[in-house]
C-alpha cells in the first residue's frame, strides 16, 4: 500500500512540475519573455461636429503592451507637412485612472507622465459641437514601453452639413 502512495506522490509532483515549468518559462500562456505591443482601437472612425443631434463621443480603447504603456494619451491634428512629434496636439490627458475594464483597479506606477499603466481601459472623449475641431484627420496616441515608440489610432473629423467636396447635405 505504501508503495502506491509513493507512486501517486511522484506523479502528483511530476504533473505539477510540468505545469509550473510552462508557466514559469510561458509554454502555457505564450507570452513571457515576448515585447507584446500595447495597442488601441477607436470608434467611429468618423465623428461629425456641427450638430447637436450627432454624439460626438469618440470610444478609445487602450490595452498595454507586456511592458505597459504611458499613462498620459494625446489626441493629435494628423498634418501631412510636420514630422509626428510636431502634429498640433489637441488634448492630453491621463487615461489610466479608476477601474479597468473588468472592474479592478488599474495597476500602474507612478501617476504623471513616465508613469506606466498595465490595465485595459475603455473610455470616451466627448467633442465640442463646434470651433475646437477643424475637419480633417486626427490619431490618438499613447507611448508603449514594449516598442519604445508611440501607437497611433487614426479617425477624421467632418463638419455636418459638408461633405468632401464641401457640398451642402440635403
Amino acid at each position: 500500500m505504501e508503495g502506491k502512495n509513493f507512486v501517486y506522490t511522484l506523479v502528483v509532483i511530476f504533473i505539477a512540475g510540468l505545469f509550473l515549468g510552462g508557466f514559469l518559462t510561458g509554454g502555457v500562456t505564450g507570452y513571457y519573455g515576448k515585447n507584446t505591443p500595447t495597442t488601441i482601437s477607436i470608434t467611429p472612425k468618423e465623428i461629425i461636429t456641427g450638430h447637436t443631434g450627432q454624439a460626438n463621443e469618440l470610444t478609445i480603447q487602450i490595452v498595454p503592451g507586456s511592458k505597459g504603456a504611458e499613462v498620459i494619451y494625446e489626441l493629435r491634428r494628423d498634418s501631412p507637412y510636420l514630422s509626428d512629434e510636431k502634429d498640433p496636439k489637441m488634448v492630453e490627458n491621463q487615461w489610466c485612472r479608476g477601474y479597468d475594464d473588468f472592474g479592478n483597479a488599474v495597476i500602474k506606477t507612478g501617476s504623471g507622465a513616465g508613469s506606466k499603466c498595465f490595465s485595459q481601459k475603455t473610455f470616451t472623449y466627448t467633442f465640442p459641437v463646434r470651433g475646437f475641431f477643424e475637419e480633417g484627420g486626427y490619431y490618438v496616441n499613447v507611448y508603449d514601453f514594449a516598442t519604445k515608440g508611440y501607437v497611433k489610432a487614426y479617425f477624421v473629423v467632418t463638419e455636418y452639413g459638408t461633405t468632401e467636396f464641401g457640398d451642402s447635405r440635403s
